[in-house]
């Protein structure tokens, strides 16, 4: 499988999930995913077509994004569920809580958990790498 566009590279600016049962590259914000001027997320994203054998660029809005995520969180897609939900995470940990996002595409309902006994630190500088898996 080659890469959908030239010049583009995995790890800085784009990173493999699994979407909605196809392997799928997503583009990814220096500070993750923002709201647009009407407060959604957009996710934009190549998903790898299977029969066609070819890659086909998609993009996923999500209502009400700046109402459950603040702006100090800086989230990237992380894939989705078995269920559909998508699933949202930040990259470090520090001083500030955890959390984990998910949205459902059927009911369009996002929700925000907090993530108790994740280790933090009170050094407002010292961060920590987290690695979110799915199921």
């Amino acid at each position: 499988i080659e890469l959908p566009e030239a010049g583009l590279t995995i790890g800085i600016r784009h990173h493999f999930v699994y979407y909605q049962g196809q392997p799928a590259l997503v583009t990814k914000g220096e500070k993750g995913i923002g709201a647009n001027g009407n407060g959604n997320a957009v996710i934009d994203m190549w998903l790898w077509n299977v029969i066609e054998t070819m890659w086909e660029k998609n993009s996923v809005e999500i209502p009400g994004w700046i109402d459950v995520v603040n702006e100090e969180m800086f989230l990237y897609f992380r894939g989705s569920t078995r269920t559909g939900h998508l699933v949202f995470s930040e990259d470090f940990v520090s001083k500030k809580p955890f959390y984990v996002v998910s949205y459902d595409p059927l009911t369009e309902v996002l929700n925000k958990v907090l993530i108790n006994g994740v280790a933090r630190t009170d050094d407002e500088e010292e961060t920590h790498f987290m690695t979110t898996f799915l199921d």
